[in-house]
């Protein structure tokens, strides 16, 4: 299975969860199921950043590995498993 692929038939269904949830998030009036969608949110959004991850290591197995450069910042990343485990 070639890299488009792999990257198509991971990210597309996990992309399409994300937008009708996000357009559900809209929509929802009640608080605790707006955090439910919110953190349903966050996990796809970690799955998104595994498969990432996983294409990221075949194309360094591949020798076609290109360097990220990325901001990041302790606190948010805090936040965000406070959040998950909240």
């Amino acid at each position: 299975m070639s890299q488009m692929t792999l990257s198509h038939e991971f990210r597309t269904p996990l992309t399409s969860t994300l937008m009708l949830l996000e357009s559900l998030l809209i929509s929802c009036q009640v608080e605790s199921h707006r955090k439910i969608i919110r953190m349903v949110i966050s996990q796809i959004n970690l799955l998104i950043c595994l498969v990432n991850d996983v294409l990221d290591l075949k194309m360094l197995d591949q020798d076609k590995f290109q360097k990220k450069v990325a901001d990041f910042n302790p606190s948010e990343t805090f936040k965000f498993v406070m959040n998950i485990f909240a």
